[in-house]
């Protein structure tokens, strides 16, 4: 493995078990068996250390999502479907890489991330509101969306999946015994996106 990933590794294990204001670039160093010097070769502090496990995360999900959505053999409730999708199965697969970056997102001001860096993953997260926008547009021509305006849609649907897995993330769900799949399919219901 080379220096950068094990340090992009070691510190994300690190921000999750530890916290992000208790690690530090010389615990991050410790602990991957290298110098300090060696991390500050790659990075100029954690925040930037942060923001490449952020964009990492913020990218593979673009790059799925836009694969779904440019598949002609799906129609429109498939592909909006297939982006709940999406974030459940980060949500239950990579659960540590999406509170990661729910975290940095809900808690940027404390971050010593540089600007164009954090502009940089957001321009990513438009790009995927993009695409869903797209999507809702097809679904308004195929008669499933009904909306006049598809980029509040495109939105708002996005902040309904953001909503549901936080809300699930802080164990609301599971205080008043609901499975996350059976609220997974009642939201998609209620938005019109179920899989039938």
């Amino acid at each position: 493995m080379k220096t950068r990933e094990i340090i992009l590794d070691t510190a994300h294990r690190m921000f999750l078990d530890e916290g992000y204001r208790k690690t530090s670039m010389r615990k991050i160093a410790h602990k991957a068996g290298l110098t300090t010097g060696a991390i500050y070769h790659f990075f100029s502090n954690k925040g930037e250390i942060l923001f490449y496990l952020c964009y990492r995360v913020v990218t593979e999900l673009y790059i799925d999502v836009r694969n779904i959505y440019s598949r002609e053999d799906l129609k429109a409730r498939e592909k909006l479907y297939g982006y709940f999708c999406l974030y459940r199965a980060m949500y239950q697969g990579q659960r540590d890489n999406y509170r990661l970056m729910t975290w940095a997102f809900s808690n940027n001001e404390e971050l010593d991330m540089r600007p164009e860096l954090m502009e940089k993953i957001m321009k990513t997260r438009v790009e995927i509101i993009k695409l869903l926008e797209k999507t809702v547009e097809e679904g308004i021509k195929e008669g499933i969306v009904k909306t006049s305006d598809p980029h509040k849609f495109a939105l708002y649907l996005h902040l309904v999946v953001q909503g549901f897995f936080i809300t699930y993330d802080n164990g609301v769900m599971e205080a008043v015994n609901v499975e996350m799949d059976e609220a997974f399919e009642f939201v998609c219901g209620v938005v019109g996106i179920d899989k039938n």
